[in-house]
């Protein structure tokens, strides 16, 4: 095990209902890609959302979302939203969007807000920004429910395809796809 770093201070770690959730903050003086950023950690210590002190953009794959062929009129759904990252750059970036985000953990809703300036995405973009707390498969908002099932006996795929084809019903032509390298 690695010593811990003096440039890293856990600001949160708890487990929720669906998940295990650390918070880091990354010091402006590490010498790592990750200077001043808070970060928001899984178990293993995938990033689930990154958020930078001074810029919207992260340099990870969560820019991916933000590139403009692949970002249509809207509105966008993100399944997923973790403390806001992905949200965060799209509605900087593409002042006529409106996002709507479902999350099923609301702890994790809760350290977006507090950690990750949440709340204060959603006062800037009160029109624009609309977050679900819960199983997007059980919503009645207009637009559709889906979302892969925490289910570990379903196969991911199957969900997945189950996923898209209900999007695909819901939304028509106006779904885009993004598949990232093989999967």
């Amino acid at each position: 095990m690695a010593p811990p770093r003096e440039d890293v201070k856990i600001l949160a770690k708890f487990k929720s209902m669906h998940n295990y959730i650390r918070v880091l903050e990354v010091s402006k003086r590490a010498v790592d890609p990750f200077t001043s950023s808070r970060l928001l950690l899984d178990n293993p210590g995938n990033i689930h959302s990154i958020s930078f002190i001074f810029k919207s953009l992260t340099s990870t794959y969560f820019d991916v979302f933000t590139l403009p062929p692949i970002i249509p009129p809207g509105p966008i759904g993100i399944l997923g939203f973790r403390a806001g990252s992905a949200a965060r750059s799209i509605l900087d970036l593409y002042p006529e969007v409106v996002v709507h985000g479902w999350e099923l953990d609301p702890s994790v809703i809760g350290v977006g807000r507090e950690y990750f300036g949440l709340s204060k995405l959603e006062r800037q973009y009160t029109d624009r920004l609309i977050i679900h707390v819960g199983d997007a498969f059980k919503a009645s908002t207009r637009g559709g429910s889906c979302v892969e099932a925490e289910d570990s006996l379903r196969h991911g795929k199957l969900v997945t395809e189950e996923t898209l084809k209900e999007m695909q019903r819901v939304f028509g032509d106006k779904l885009f796809v993004l598949s990232l390298g093989n999967r």
